[in-house]
């Protein structure tokens, strides 16, 4: 056995057995404080391989947040169906999913015409109306005025159309 590991297994028995160990070194604690106190009278920076892994870490950082708001961005518009106090989301929808173009006019467009989005159970459009107010609405079902299936009173306007009255 060298003497160096002699000198380890030494320590390595008396610190089982509770006795204290000498430092490794003699001066080694100074040697080190005093390094510490150069670099910082020196000013000098982190060693170079230290850099970049702080620079890939922001990188990484900035990448996880963007994700986050760009998730987060995603879900926003489902917070726009929450409609205001005293006001009710309204849906319409027609049936019939033959018709290549449905939109939809009305007191709620100002009678400008907005297109309805085809879904599994027919062409749709929600949007929030005041309560206890009573609206006219058209269908234009592939550029004809058409009356929706599902409305209960219907009128004339000046134009000859139908239009559907819904009262909430």
């Amino acid at each position: 056995m060298s003497k160096k590991s002699e000198e380890q297994a030494g320590r390595v028995g008396r610190l089982i057995s509770g006795e204290s160990v000498p430092p490794h070194s003699p001066g080694l604690e100074a040697r080190i404080m005093q390094r510490i106190a150069d670099v910082e009278a020196a000013g000098e920076r982190a060693p170079s391989w230290r850099r970049p892994v702080a620079r890939w870490s922001a990188a990484a950082a900035l990448l996880v947040v963007g994700i986050a708001a760009y998730l987060m961005l995603l879900e926003r518009p489902h917070l726009g169906n929450i409609p205001a106090a005293g006001m009710i989301e309204a849906r319409f929808v027609y049936p019939d999913l033959k018709a290549e173009s449905v939109l939809i006019a009305g007191d709620f467009t100002d009678w400008q015409k907005v297109a309805m989005e085809r879904r599994e159970s027919g062409w749709s459009f929600r949007l929030p109306l005041q309560a206890g107010e009573t609206y006219r609405y058209v269908f234009l079902v592939d550029g004809a005025c058409v009356e929706d299936p599902a409305a209960t009173v219907v009128v004339k306007d000046d134009f000859g159309c139908d239009n559907n009255l819904i009262s909430l």
